[in-house]
């Protein structure tokens, strides 16, 4: 969508970059958290990451089905 109707719905590319950096950012997260099992830590840290994406996923969801721009916390923005 983002490629082929960016410049028709300049709502939908906005929210495209920022979900595709969310995206990144916590895929990042998640690979730094899982050498970190070897220290145990990563073991909390793996589950939080993605229960940190797994809501705010839902939540930019709603937000941008009523029309509203939402902006991740804790992202990357590699995508401009």
């Amino acid at each position: 969508m983002y490629l082929i109707k960016k410049h028709e719905y300049p709502f939908g590319s906005d929210q495209a970059k920022e979900a595709l950096n969310f995206n990144i950012s916590c895929l990042i997260y998640g690979l730094i958290a899982l050498p970190l099992c070897f220290l145990f830590i990563g073991f909390v840290l793996l589950p939080a990451v993605f229960i940190f994406w797994f809501i705010l996923t839902i939540i930019a969801t709603t937000k941008a089905n009523d029309g509203i721009v939402y902006r991740y916390p804790l992202t990357i923005r590699l995508v401009h």
